[in-house]
């Protein structure tokens, strides 16, 4: 796990709030979601810390897991529902795309 993608893009890579006139990701003008990628900046590094014991498969499988059970625990079980979707597509797009690195250079 890299922790040297900065929060903000975490959140730009799962999240799309739309996008400002002037092309700006909604992400970025989203004033709430700062406290949601403080969050994630400091877990991030205790994340990867623990992904050095385990493959990538098994950390994503721990986290996924976490998730939905903190979400039912919390009783926020619809809107990780909705969020583990909204992903879900994102991943499938993705997947769709030539990586950055696929694409030949100019």
């Amino acid at each position: 796990m890299r922790i040297d993608v900065p929060a903000r893009e975490v959140l730009r890579q799962s999240f799309w709030l739309g996008a400002a006139s002037d092309g700006t990701p909604g992400i970025m003008r989203e004033p709430r979601m700062g406290r949601l990628a403080d969050c994630i900046a400091a877990l991030r590094p205790a994340i990867a810390a623990a992904g050095r014991d385990y493959d990538d498969r098994c950390l994503v499988l721990a986290l996924t897991a976490i998730t939905a059970h903190l979400a039912a625990e919390a009783d926020d079980a619809q809107l990780a529902s909705t969020i583990f979707r909204s992903c879900a597509r994102l991943l499938e797009l993705a997947d769709a795309l030539p990586t950055a690195d696929a694409v030949p250079r100019q």
